[in-house]
């Protein structure tokens, strides 16, 4: 038995597959994943629900409204019941998945870095 192999370096700039990481965010409505909307009292269907009971539900959303699927389907459903256009969000939950060896804390702290580059070369051009 023989194999061969080709390794290919490079970076996601490059091509998507160079990528080990996923960065995704969403804003942190009053709503969350409740079955019923606290504003207007509508009956709610997130797409979660399909995985998990209400009580479970619940409990996600009083505990932990980080882990939020971010579907949005319950804001939604509840503005356009309400009648009331979306306002403006003013907490997000932000998250990141890693695939690769470097952790999503790793990886998130790298980005900001980078980040944090980018900025101080703009601040510097600009003076």
């Amino acid at each position: 038995l023989r194999l061969e192999a080709v390794a290919a370096k490079g970076t996601a700039k490059q091509h998507a597959k160079f990528q080990n990481a996923l960065a995704n965010y969403g804003a942190l409505e009053e709503f969350k994943l409740t079955t019923k909307c606290k504003k207007c009292g509508a009956e709610l269907n997130p797409k979660p629900k399909e995985l998990l009971s209400d009580k479970a539900l619940k409990i996600l959303v009083e505990k932990a409204p980080e882990s939020c699927f971010q579907c949005t389907s319950c804001a939604e459903e509840a503005h356009a019941k309400a009648g009331k256009k979306k306002e403006v969000a003013t907490a997000f939950v932000f998250s990141t998945e890693s695939f690769n060896n470097l952790s999503a804390r790793e990886q998130l702290e790298r980005a900001f870095t980078i980040i944090q580059e980018k900025m101080d070369s703009i601040i510097k051009e600009l003076k």
